[in-house]
């Protein structure tokens, strides 16, 4: 049995034990999850397809930019093809990275410069995280001036600053784990030396990162409007908290797709607000499933270029 079969099984166990723990430990009722799954209201719903599916456009752009800073010379039309094809991989694909791996495999093809192709992908993922963590000191800023002040735990708050603390050491102590000989950790040094030389324009990609995360905020408020969650139940901002917890979660546990974890950290920190764990539950799923039809495009574009390839390859003559 090889590796990749047994991390995937590894994976499908853990996503099934987190959904056991949430029914039993969370007490949720999932007939009641399920009615409210049902009552979701389609308007809601379409707008938060179309808020995620948003964030395809906006960091397909940012990408399409960083690429170009290294002398990639391609369209904004073709980055945005290759972004869809890359997130209908990652969503639908067991691996969270799949999608990257098309995008450096197709951006690095001509010229064989796989780590210049890969550093392209490694810098606009860095940004995504950056952008994201750096958000979660003013979500707390605003909360102590809230009137839900006080609602998340002392250990959830030590937790959310550890992480951004976490990012701001990372960057002050490049200079010592750079050198560390792993793939990724040389593919972000290569990344790091390369753009640093064009520190100017990476002001347009903190830009775009920035409205990617507005995008992204909003579809979780239109997933909550989906299930009859009004403003006041659950403010805006407070998505600065949680995008960055789900997030993390589903990338540090590992679940299918974070299915599970991305689901448990809804579940827990709308519960702080007064949400049931059955709401919880069901706005985790309805953004879980918007997102999913979001990269739909992404397989239309792998069917044609999968057509397209073999109307190219060469016929072998008997």
């Amino acid at each position: 049995m090889n590796k990749k079969l047994l991390a995937l099984i590894l994976k499908v166990l853990v996503t099934g034990g987190l959904i056991y723990l949430l029914v039993k430990v969370a007490d949720l009722d999932l007939i009641k999850t399920w009615k409210a799954i049902q009552g979701t209201d389609i308007k809601w719903f379409v707008a938060t397809t179309i808020m995620f599916m948003a964030t395809t456009f906006t960091n397909a752009y940012r990408w399409w930019t960083l690429a170009r800073l290294l002398d990639y010379d391609f369209s904004l039309f073709k980055a945005i093809r290759m972004y869809f094809e890359a997130m209908f991989a990652n969503n639908f694909l067991p691996s969270n990275f799949g999608g990257d791996a098309i995008r450096a495999y197709d951006l690095g093809r001509k010229d064989k410069s796989w780590l210049k192709a890969a550093s392209t992908i490694v810098a606009e993922r860095f940004f995504g995280f950056a952008v994201m963590f750096c958000m979660i000191p003013f979500g707390l800023l605003i909360m102590e001036f809230s009137q839900i002040r006080g609602a998340l735990s002392q250990e959830i708050k030590a937790l959310l600053l550890l992480t951004f603390a976490g990012l701001i050491v990372g960057i002050v102590s490049y200079k010592l784990w750079s050198k560390i000989p792993w793939g990724i950790v040389q593919k972000f040094n290569y990344a790091v030396q390369e753009y640093t030389k064009c520190s100017r324009s990476l002001r347009t990609v903190i830009i775009w990162t920035f409205i990617t995360h507005m995008f992204l905020l909003a579809g979780n408020v239109c997933s909550a409007y989906a299930l009859g969650v009004a403003i006041h139940e659950i403010p805006a901002w407070y998505w600065l908290l949680m995008t960055p917890a789900a997030t993390l979660a589903s990338f540090v546990i590992p679940a299918v797709k974070g299915v599970g974890a991305k689901e448990a950290s809804y579940v827990y920190l709308l519960g702080f607000l007064g949400i049931s764990a059955d709401k919880g539950l069901a706005i985790g799923f309805i953004a879980f499933v918007a997102t999913l039809i979001a990269s739909l495009p992404g397989l239309s574009i792998a069917f044609s270029k999968k057509i397209s390839m073999a109307e190219q390859k060469p016929e072998v003559s008997s």
